[in-house]
């Protein structure tokens, strides 16, 4: 238990997901954790939500009654100490109005066009659509990474003078931030308006360098070892910390659906797999695990060409049955007079 106990010496990285009621004393742990030169990775939950229908879609706030996310209790506790280190997980979800997980039964999305809505809660960074960094180790081999649920980051880069902050997931310039009323259901989500926020939107970001310990040696929690207190990260050691905005980046959710089982397996879980060799120093599976991706997001089609296709998905079948029975016709009315 963090609350109770310091990291063991021979832990070189924690993980932190969701969001834990962290005491004082326990903060002060991962703290000293950090100041030591040990990694933590975060993969954060900032609000709440109950999904309470065993349908497979409304199991993940999809359809059925009302769904609505409120932000964590924790949260604001979280967020002060996080704020320290130069970033802050947002009470939020972002909506991205096209890079999304098509997901659902087949359904008529346009005029004469079959396929599956966007659920804009599940967001999908691309390595072609900027989303994944391509100069980071931890994202220039990968392709895609789904993030079901994400709140946007916001990042302090004065608070570490000794760190430096990178994006490594962004959303699109397209995507919006929801930190409202937040409703989750498909049918609630799709009949919300997507304001464009203008810029993209920081989904997963790497702290590295020399930090400064959120604590002050006057002012220690009760029961911390006031003689082994380190103000800093150590000489020649670097603290890293690297967060992502979803703690459904590995979830159930994910690998017990058919339908999202192999994103699961070939995308999401190598990512994480290879963060965490990268924390450790250990980069050799990078590329093979990285080399293939199962999502291919569907590309939104420009208007123009939805008329055509509209216009060939409904009137092409009835003029080519038109022009077969005229020919048929012909033929029999040829027929008759020989």
């Amino acid at each position: 238990d963090i609350n109770e106990e310091k990291v063991p010496d021979e832990v070189t990285t924690l993980l932190w997901i969701g969001s834990p009621n962290l005491t004082d004393l326990g903060m002060y742990h991962i703290d000293q954790f950090l100041m030591k030169g040990g990694n933590l990775v975060i993969l954060a939950k900032t609000v709440d939500f109950q999904l309470q229908s065993k349908n497979q879609y409304n199991m993940m706030g999809m359809g059925g009654q009302p769904n609505v996310a409120t932000p964590t209790k924790e949260n604001a506790k979280i967020s002060e100490f996080t704020k320290h280190y130069g970033f802050v997980v947002k009470p939020e979800m972002v909506l991205e109005p096209d890079s999304a997980m098509p997901m659902g039964p087949l359904v008529q999305v346009e005029p004469g066009v079959i396929g599956r809505y966007h659920y804009p809660l599940w967001v999908i960074a691309s390595r072609d659509g900027n989303g994944l960094s391509k100069d980071s180790i931890f994202t220039k081999d990968m392709q895609y990474l789904l993030l079901p649920w994400v709140s946007g980051i916001d990042t302090f880069a004065d608070n570490q003078k000794g760190a430096k902050i990178h994006t490594l997931i962004q959303s699109t310039k397209e995507a919006g931030r929801n930190a409202e009323y937040i409703m989750i259901g498909e049918s609630q989500v799709e009949s919300q308006e997507i304001t464009a926020n203008g810029k993209p939107i920081p989904l997963g970001i790497h702290v590295e360098g020399s930090l400064t310990s959120y604590f002050k040696a006057e002012n220690l929690p009760e029961k911390a070892n006031k003689e082994t207190f380190l103000a800093k990260t150590l000489e020649g050691k670097k603290s890293q910390i690297v967060t992502i905005g979803s703690p459904y980046l590995i979830s159930d959710i994910l690998a017990v659906n058919r339908e999202f089982i192999e994103v699961f397996r070939e995308t999401n879980i190598p990512f994480v797999l290879n963060m965490l060799d990268v924390l450790s120093g250990d980069t050799d599976l990078l590329e093979a695990r990285s080399k293939s991706s199962v999502i291919f997001p569907l590309k939104p089609i420009p208007k123009p060409y939805q008329i055509v296709l509209s216009f060939f998905n409904i009137l092409l079948f009835p003029i080519l049955i038109s022009i077969y029975a005229f020919i048929r016709i012909k033929r029999r009315t040829r027929a008759v007079k020989q």
